[in-house]
């Protein structure tokens, strides 16, 4: 089992990350893997930069995966009015399936009654 952690930059996300979960991903798909769950903010780390939903980092994910012939979950950081929020998307087929997001109502208190989950 790899460890694998994001590096939020100002601006956005390096393509460098990126690249590190499509090359643990070719790794593992080489070993049989069909499937692999990356960790929350695997993406982005723990920092307070979020990607958008529909930025340019959604292309950059689907082409360095397309292909590999694996499903894939990562978690990332969204972008949110308030700051970020939890979020992870599946791959699969060379296309994104869906994204899963976890929104706070409000941002004081610790996770529970006020966050909602979402999905598309």
């Amino acid at each position: 089992m790899a460890q694998t952690a994001g590096h939020a930059v100002p601006g956005g996300v390096t393509t460098v990350d990126f690249e590190r979960v499509a090359g643990i991903a070719t790794d593992a798909r080489r070993q049989g893997v069909e499937l692999i769950v990356f960790p929350e903010r695997a993406l982005t780390g723990t920092g307070t930069v979020g990607l958008r939903r529909n930025g340019p980092e959604r292309a950059t994910m689907v082409r360095l995966l397309r292909g590999l012939g694996l499903a894939i979950v990562a978690g990332f950081a969204e972008a949110a009015e308030d700051g970020p929020d939890n979020a992870a998307f599946l791959v699969a087929g060379g296309n994104i399936r869906g994204i899963s997001s976890v929104r706070r109502r409000s941002r004081p208190g610790p996770p529970g009654e006020d966050w909602v989950g979402s999905a598309c």
